[in-house]
């Protein structure tokens, strides 16, 4: 599946970025596509033993290490109000490619990019491109929040789930409207309990709003929130609330809770850019990728709730995914009314 990602966004072009810094590790080599040193940096909001949305941006960055034999960097944890100067840092050092993992960073990218035009600046979840150097990469938010919410209502039985996401930026809001519609597609009068942490960093903030959440009745939780989302799954093992987890294969930090995942395999649009950074021919332009693409998809169901979930269940939650990848659930239509002022 990786493969076919690969190949489709290499027809395609593609981008990709995100976030902020504070420690930094690198991991060198010589050599790329053309035989001349490829230096590639990543921008990183969280930590990258987030088991979602960092962890996966450096897997993408190691591959192309291995593949192109590119020196790789990466900053952790970077704040907003450090990102420009982060930015600048790296191109200043001469890396042909800077990935900002994150929507947050789109305008330090924009501004350091004109004074950088010979290298390649992307933003992944971003919206902001410009010529001839700014591109971004965007998965359909709208529609992973659908196959999200729609999976947690499968699940539930008390028909009362919950969504903790971190910031409140276009790609969250995506999400969370995907996630009513989803919900409500399943079951109509569900019982939706979402919270907007205000923070992608803080676990103990999330586990708190999580807790908050599953004393109302919620059974079934899941969480967006980069790596501050380890807290609402530490709440969930200490409940007994089933989870699922989002972006990444969470199992590891939820072995008693999650059930499955709703993947986002960003790190292959970012493994894509690269090869197409090193041949020069990375455009100036957003390039979304959603579940017909295979970049949003269901996991296999593990973990002690594996054999509890019915195989009607199961088979349920496949077909709807094929229905969505061949467009026959029209999700924005779905989410815009879900959002409307008279259903909140």
């Amino acid at each position: 599946m990786k493969q076919k990602i690969v190949a489709l966004l290499m027809a395609c072009i593609l981008c990709l970025s995100a976030a902020s810094c504070g420690q930094t590790t690198q991991t060198a080599s010589t050599g790329g596509d053309n035989g001349a040193a490829l230096k590639i940096a990543l921008i990183l909001p969280g930590t990258v033993n987030d088991k979602g949305w960092s962890s996966l941006a450096l897997s993408a960055i190691e591959q192309l290490h291995e593949e192109l034999g590119a020196e790789i960097k990466y900053s952790e944890s970077v704040k907003a109000s450090d990102c420009e100067q982060v930015f600048r840092g790296y191109a200043s050092q001469g890396y042909k490619l800077i990935i900002g993992h994150g929507y947050e960073f789109s305008d330090a990218a924009a501004v350091v990019a004109k004074d950088y035009p010979n290298t390649y600046f992307c933003i992944s979840n971003g919206t902001k491109v410009a010529e001839p150097n700014l591109s971004a990469t965007a998965i359909d938010n709208t529609a992973f929040g659908f196959l999200l919410g729609a999976t947690c209502a499968v699940l539930s039985e008390n028909k009362n789930i919950g969504l903790i996401t971190g910031t409140d930026n276009p790609p969250m809001k995506q999400t969370v409207a995907g996630f009513k519609a989803g919900a409500r597609y399943i079951e109509p009068k569900i019982q939706l309990n979402m919270v907007y942490s205000g923070t992608l960093e803080d676990a103990a903030k999330v586990k708190e709003n999580a807790l908050s959440v599953i004393d109302k009745g919620v059974d079934v939780l899941s969480q967006n929130a980069d790596h501050a989302s380890l807290g609402a799954i530490t709440a969930c093992e200490e409940r007994g609330v089933m989870n699922v987890g989002a972006i990444g294969d969470q199992l590891a930090a939820g072995p008693n809770s999650v059930v499955v995942n709703v993947m986002q395999d960003l790190s292959q649009t970012i493994v894509a850019a690269g090869h197409l950074a090193a041949q020069d021919k990375l455009e100036a332009k957003e390039y979304r990728f959603g579940i017909a693409e295979k970049a949003i998809y269901l996991s296999n169901f593990t973990g002690v709730y594996e054999d509890q979930i019915t195989e009607e269940k199961k088979a349920g939650l496949r077909e709807l995914s094929e229905q969505l990848a061949q467009g026959k659930i029209d999700v924005n239509s779905l989410a815009a009314e879900a959002s409307a002022p008279s259903e909140k």
